[in-house]
């Protein structure tokens, strides 16, 4: 599912409400392409989902604002650099993809010139996850 290309004033404030929006509780990459597809933008997926799940019972508080500046501050630090769907860069190949990943962080350029695997996981992996993972990458390698 693809976005379209960010291209509108608030270009830098739609990438990093879209951060949020993944980083949010049980927002995976399906819910977040279904979101965006509702509410055309992050930003205001952000805005108003809070409400809309409450006119069903439930509840959602967007990823706290707080933790979203420390993960920007410590990706500054490593020289990361954020990739969104939208962006010219983001890979072709992977938004190709239903579930794609909304977000990457990169170091260095996200140039493919030859075949490339990728290893994508959870974002709260079990230990016998962690191990298949680093099994696998060895094994690659």
């Amino acid at each position: 599912m693809g976005f379209d290309r960010i291209t509108t004033a608030q270009d830098e404030a739609e990438r990093i409400a879209r951060l949020r929006l993944a980083r949010t509780h049980r927002i995976g990459p399906i819910n977040f392409a279904q979101l965006m597809l509702r509410f055309g933008s992050a930003i205001r997926a952000l805005e108003d989902l809070p409400h809309v799940v409450k006119r069903t019972g439930g509840s959602l508080t967007p990823f706290p604002q707080a933790r979203l500046d420390e993960e920007l501050a410590r990706a500054d630090a490593a020289g990361a650099r954020l990739v969104v769907q939208g962006d010219a860069d983001y890979p072709a190949l992977l938004k190709q993809i239903d579930a794609a990943s909304p977000i990457l962080w990169t170091l260095g350029p996200l140039k493919v010139r030859h075949r490339a695997i990728g290893i994508v996981g959870a974002r709260n992996a079990s230990a016998a996850g962690q191990k298949i993972a680093q099994t696998l990458a060895h094994e690659l390698g």
